[in-house]
């Protein structure tokens, strides 16, 4: 028995080690394929910027160019959730914490997304509850995550609101995203923070790789945070990170 026994260690072990290294020299290939895919790509941006600024095009030929342009910065960001995918899964993720504006932060991600919400004939709202004027943390982290729960509530809403609660209290911030959108079924709450799962309601195409809320997950525990989620399946959907902070000077709107 104890020889079966070690023989079976022995071949999980092996096995284990098979996976590891199977799973490095993926990071590896992602890493190398996406950066080696931005070289192209900045050019085509580069160029588009320089069309845009063409004084002779016509209406037509701006809005082709335009298209251009959404679909290369659209490919840019699929390309940099793949470089934070990767990063994550081999321990290089970097935080860095430093004193930033949060009300100018906050009102430029409202700025932004109601012109998305504009184009998509959306109404978003955003509710700033007691939060820092001055918050200590990694101001391109916190984006990115609120950006990636904005995204997510743009993307599966199609009529009615979505709202951004902001709200603190001593030691804790809440960044709330709640939409009217498709809900989530019960059986698949835990499937959403798999990496690439694309909840596919109503058979309607999706953008993206499905690693946004992975990802946020990912960044939420290394910078010690949390995110809940709750969701009835047509009603809408509300997701809630949660970050410490220090007991700093505080405004509300």
């Amino acid at each position: 028995t104890e020889s079966i026994v070690n023989q079976r260690t022995r071949d999980l072990l092996k096995a284990k080690n098979t996976a590891e290294t199977a799973n490095t020299a993926k990071n590896h290939f992602l890493a190398k394929i996406s950066h080696e895919l931005r070289t192209p790509l900045n050019g085509i941006m580069g160029f588009t910027q320089l069309l845009q600024n063409n004084q002779g095009l016509g209406d037509d030929e701006k809005q082709h160019v335009n298209i251009i342009r959404q679909c290369s910065q659209d490919l840019l960001g699929l390309i940099n959730d793949i470089l934070d995918f990767t990063a994550i899964e081999t321990n290089n993720t970097k935080v860095v914490n430093r004193l930033f504006d949060f009300t100018a932060f906050l009102n430029d991600i409202d700025a932004i997304y109601q012109l998305i919400a504009t184009k998509k004939g959306l109404k978003l709202t955003t509710s700033i509850n007691n939060a820092p004027i001055k918050l200590r943390g990694d101001e391109k982290r916190i984006r990115q995550i609120l950006c990636n729960l904005l995204n997510n509530a743009f993307k599966y809403t199609d009529h009615g609101q979505i709202q951004l609660i902001v709200n603190a209290s001593e030691n804790e911030l809440y960044l709330t995203v709640a939409d009217t959108g498709n809900g989530i079924a019960q059986h698949d709450m835990d499937r959403i923070f798999d990496p690439f799962i694309q909840l596919n309601n109503h058979d309607a195409a999706q953008e993206g790789i499905g690693i946004g809320l992975t990802i946020t997950k990912e960044l939420l525990k290394i910078m010690n945070g949390r995110i809940t989620v709750q969701s009835d399946l047509g009603a809408g959907s509300i997701f809630t990170v949660t970050l410490p902070i220090e007991n700093q000077t505080t405004a509300s709107s």
